[in-house]
C-alpha cells in the first residue's frame, strides 16, 4: 500500500470483500422449550398438552433415577402441527 493511503479510504473501499456467508442452512432438529416460545410463540403449558395430547413429539433427557432433566421438543412435529392447523381449524 502505498504510503499516505489508509485502508478504509474511499478509494480502496470497493476493494474489501463481502462477509462470508455460510452456505450451510442447518436448522435444529430439537428445540428446548424456550426456543420453542421464541421462534414459534407457543407457551410451555400449551406445548406439555399438545405432548401430552400426542400433537407434539417431545424427549426428555435426564441422568438415569433423576426426576429433572432438559426438555426437547422435536421441531419437525411443531412445523407439521402448524401446518396442519393452517389447513384447517380444527387440532
Amino acid at each position: 500500500m502505498p504510503r499516505g493511503t489508509f485502508p478504509n479510504s474511499e478509494e480502496n473501499r470497493s476493494l474489501t470483500a463481502l462477509p462470508v456467508q455460510s452456505g450451510l442452512n442447518v436448522q435444529a432438529e430439537f428445540l428446548r422449550l424456550p426456543d420453542v416460545e421464541r421462534l414459534f410463540g407457543l407457551k410451555r403449558s400449551f406445548v406439555y398438552k399438545l405432548e401430552r395430547d400426542g400433537l407434539l413429539k417431545a424427549v426428555t433427557l435426564r441422568p438415569r433415577g433423576s426426576k429433572h432433566g432438559i426438555k426437547l421438543i422435536s421441531t419437525d412435529s411443531i412445523r407439521k402441527l402448524i401446518a396442519a392447523q393452517s389447513r384447517s381449524s380444527k387440532f
